[in-house]
């Protein structure tokens, strides 16, 4: 995939990797806290339905200008951006885990936003979802804490992240991530009407299926689709894009 670097509004920089292998785009948001390429046998399923890809890099991660905190319906306007000036008017939107959000503020607020495929996504916070409850109770207490002090604990994740190659630039984008989470992220599920695909194993460690169960019943036009006994980080493959792009035509 070829590196780039995109201003996507005054001052701000978003690092793209982009493979140009079709007439139509997919946008793959990242998880948390792992911004990273598609491979090669990823990227031919995209070819072969027709689709270039372009995967964001969320801002203060790797070569993305950091910025304040902010919600996830920022994202929306920076994948709006990307889409622009890659020269696609529509776009199909993939999101993994922490990446999901992103992917339904691309339904929720870009008319060119056709579908789109979560897998292992988190569901929303403050609605009518025990979000805190649903993890075990080393995770509630750290999202709670998350809730709470927010940026006053970004020492503590600089200390995690000295140690992961992929965050070599510190840990801003991380913590921005964490607070978007834990946060009203901007829009509300149950506006979207257009197709969305959950991806969801029960095997899943990381994220349990319930938050895939809360999303599908917000998402008026969403179909769940079960993995069996795939990890988390193995939920997307060449088989489950190939199983959501065919679901998209």
């Amino acid at each position: 995939m070829e590196k780039l670097s995109l201003q996507t509004s005054p001052g701000v920089f978003t690092q793209v990797w982009f493979a140009n292998q079709g007439p139509k785009l997919a946008v793959f948001h990242h998880g948390v806290p792992k911004p990273r390429q598609l491979s090669a046998d990823e990227l031919a399923v995209f070819a072969k339905h027709g689709y270039s890809v372009a995967c964001l890099v969320r801002q203060g991660y790797l070569d993305s200008t950091p910025i304040e905190p902010s919600p996830m319906a920022a994202n929306a306007s920076t994948t709006a951006e990307v889409a622009k000036q890659l020269g696609f008017e529509s776009f199909v939107s993939f999101g993994f885990s922490g990446g999901g959000p992103s992917a339904l503020a691309d339904l929720a607020l870009n008319p060119g936003a056709t579908s789109a495929a979560l897998f292992g996504s988190v569901a929303a916070p403050g609605l009518d979802f025990d979000y805190f409850n649903s993890f075990g109770p080393d995770e509630a207490e750290m999202f709670t804490n998350m809730l709470h002090q927010g940026m006053l604990l970004k020492p503590m994740f600089e200390e995690w992240a000295a140690s992961n190659p992929e965050l070599n630039v510190g840990a801003h984008g991380w913590i921005c991530d964490e607070i978007a989470m834990v946060t009203p992220w901007g829009f509300n599920p149950n506006v979207i009407s257009k197709k969305v695909l959950l991806f969801t194993s029960s095997a899943d460690e990381n994220v349990p299926a319930s938050h895939t169960e809360w999303l599908h019943s917000k998402l008026s036009n969403s179909s769940v689709i079960d993995v069996p006994n795939t990890q988390h980080d193995d939920l997307v493959s060449p088989e489950t894009i190939e199983t959501a792009l065919a679901a998209m035509v």
